[in-house]
C-alpha cells in the first residue's frame, strides 16, 4: 500500500482510536518490545485489506498491528501509553530472541491484568444480573419511545438514538450513565437476559396443544393440502387446542400470515414482520441483497444497496430484542466481512455470519439446532427464489412460522454494471435488452 493512502487511513481513524482508548475498549500490549493495540476480545488493531480494522491475534497480524501503532500520531500514542496497566517489572520485560526468524507470538507477554479481567468477564458464565435488573431491562426494552436495546455495534445497552448508555446501579435498575462507555460483561448480560426473557415469556404463554393426541393433529395440519403447494398455512398455530395438562406451544397469532416469496425492493419490510417474544430469526442474504458491486467514477466498488440498512437493523432489535439477525451466504465468513467493510457496513452489527456450503435450508436448520434453539419464527430475504424454496421447506419440516421475501432492490445497480461492461449507458443497455427480447420473441 502506498504511503499517502496509509497516512489517510491512519488520519481518518485517529479520532475513533482515541475515543476507544478513552473508554477502555482499546489497550496497549507488547510483543518483542514493540507495542500494538488490542480490543477487549484480544483482537489486534491495524490496517488489514486496505482498511483499519480488528483481526485475530496471530503472529502475522501482530506485526501489522505494530507497524500501524508506530505510524500513529504522537498524541495518540501518548494517550495509549496512559492506558497501559502498570504491572511488575518482570511481567513488563519482553525477551527478544537472537534468532533472525523469531515468531512475534512466542515473545508476546500475557495480556495485561486489565485485559485479562475483561476477557474473564466476557467469557464467564456466572449470572451478572439480578431478577430486579432483568425486570428493569425488560421495562426499558418494551418502552417504544424512551426505551433501549442491546447495541452489538457499540457493545452497550443504549437508547434508540444512541445518545444514552445504560449501566446497572446498586438499586437494581439500569440507569443512564456518563461517560458513555462499553458495558462491561456485555455478552454475559445479553445472554442471561435472553434466557430470562425466554423463560418469562414461556411461563405466560397459554397452552395450545397436548404432547400426545394434539401433536399428531398439529403435525398433520402443517402438510400442504391438495393443490395448495407452497402456500399452505400453518393452521395449527392459530387454532387453540384446549386440553387439561396440555404443554405450551408458541402463540403466534400476533405474527403476520406466513407470506411466501413476496416481492420487495427494500429490506425495511422486515421490521413489519417481527414481534418480541417469539425469538425471531431474521436471515439476510448478502450479495445483491445487502451489498452489491456498483460503478463509481468508472470503477467497480462494493456499496450498500440501501443507505438505511443500519437503521433497519437497529429498528428490528428495538422492536424484537429477543431476535437474532444473521447473514447467510455462499461465501466464507472472512470474505464476507471484507466485503461488508468495503461497503461501509460493520460486520459486528449482525449476530452471526453463516456460510452455506450446501443449501441455505440445510444451513438454517444447522444454525437453529446448534445456536438458536427455540426460535418460533423465521424471516428470510434473498434475491434468488430457489433459496426461498429451501428455507420454506426447512421451516415446514421444523414446524416454524416463516416469512420469505424475494429482494429486487439491486436490479438498478445490476443494470448499471451490465451497461458498463457493454460500454453503454444504462438507457442504451435497456434498449439493447428490449431489442434482444423482441428478436427472441419473433424467432420463436
Amino acid at each position: 500500500m502506498d504511503s499517502p493512502l496509509r497516512a489517510a487511513l491512519i488520519s481518518s481513524s485517529q479520532k475513533s482510536i482515541e475515543c476507544n482508548l478513552h473508554t477502555g475498549k482499546y489497550q496497549v500490549e507488547q510483543a518483542n518490545g514493540q507495542p500494538y493495540l488490542v480490543n477487549g476480545n484480544y483482537k489486534v488493531i491495524g490496517i488489514f485489506n486496505t482498511e483499519v480494522g480488528e483481526e485475530n491475534h496471530t503472529a502475522a497480524n501482530i506485526k501489522l498491528a505494530q507497524d500501524f501503532y508506530m505510524e500513529l500520531p504522537e498524541a495518540t500514542k501518548t494517550l495509549a501509553q496512559r492506558t497501559l496497566t502498570v504491572t511488575t517489572t518482570n511481567e513488563r520485560m519482553i525477551h527478544i530472541p537472537n534468532s533472525p526468524s523469531y515468531n512475534p507470538l512466542e515473545g508476546a507477554r500475557q495480556p495485561s491484568r486489565h485485559t485479562r479481567e475483561r476477557l474473564h468477564l466476557i467469557t464467564t458464565h456466572d449470572a451478572p444480573l439480578t431478577e430486579e435488573q432483568c425486570k428493569s431491562l425488560k421495562a426499558l426494552f418494551e418502552n417504544t419511545t424512551d426505551g433501549a436495546f442491546f447495541n452489538d455495534e457499540i457493545r452497550a445497552i443504549t437508547s434508540f438514538d444512541e445518545q444514552l448508555y445504560f449501566q446497572p446501579d446498586s438499586s437494581g435498575r439500569f440507569t443512564p450513565s456518563h461517560p458513555d462507555k462499553e458495558l462491561l460483561n456485555y455478552e454475559a448480560i445479553k445472554k442471561q437476559y435472553s434466557q430470562w426473557d425466554e423463560k418469562a415469556s414461556t411461563a405466560t404463554q397459554p397452552c395450545f396443544y397436548s404432547q400426545t393426541a394434539a401433536s399428531s393433529t398439529y403435525a398433520s395440519s402443517l402438510r400442504p393440502t391438495a393443490g395448495s403447494g407452497s402456500t399452505s398455512r400453518l393452521t395449527a398455530i392459530t387454532e387453540p387446542y384446549h386440553q387439561s395438562g396440555a404443554r405450551c406451544s408458541p402463540q403466534l397469532e400476533h405474527l403476520p400470515t406466513p407470506d411466501r416469496k413476496q416481492d420487495v425492493a427494500s429490506i425495511g419490510i422486515l421490521t413489519d414482520h417481527v414481534q418480541n417474544g417469539y425469538k425471531t430469526l431474521v436471515v439476510l442474504d448478502v450479495d445483491e441483497t445487502i451489498i452489491a458491486t456498483d460503478i463509481i467514477h468508472g470503477k467497480r466498488q462494493k456499496v450498500l444497496i440501501e443507505a438505511e440498512t443500519p437503521r433497519v437493523i437497529r429498528e428490528i432489535r428495538q422492536k424484537a430484542p429477543d431476535s437474532h439477525i444473521i447473514l447467510l451466504t455462499k461465501a466464507s465468513k472472512e470474505e464476507t466481512e471484507v466485503k461488508l467493510r468495503k461497503a461501509g457496513l460493520n460486520p459486528n452489527m449482525f449476530d452471526s455470519i453463516e456460510s452455506a456450503y450446501g443449501t441455505k435450508g440445510a444451513a438454517l436448520e444447522q444454525y437453529i439446532n446448534e445456536k438458536f434453539q427455540g426460535t418460533r419464527h423465521v424471516c428470510f430475504i434473498d434475491d434468488i427464489r430457489e433459496n426461498l424454496e429451501y428455507i420454506e421447506s426447512t421451516c415446514q419440516k421444523m414446524n416454524i412460522h416463516c416469512n420469505t421475501f424475494h429482494f429486487s432492490g439491486a436490479e438498478t445497480i445490476q443494470k448499471r454494471v451490465n451497461a458498463f461492461d457493454f460500454g453503454m449507458t444504462p438507457e442504451q443497455y435497456e434498449d439493447f435488452v428490449k431489442g434482444q427480447k423482441a428478436g427472441f420473441a419473433m424467432y420463436n
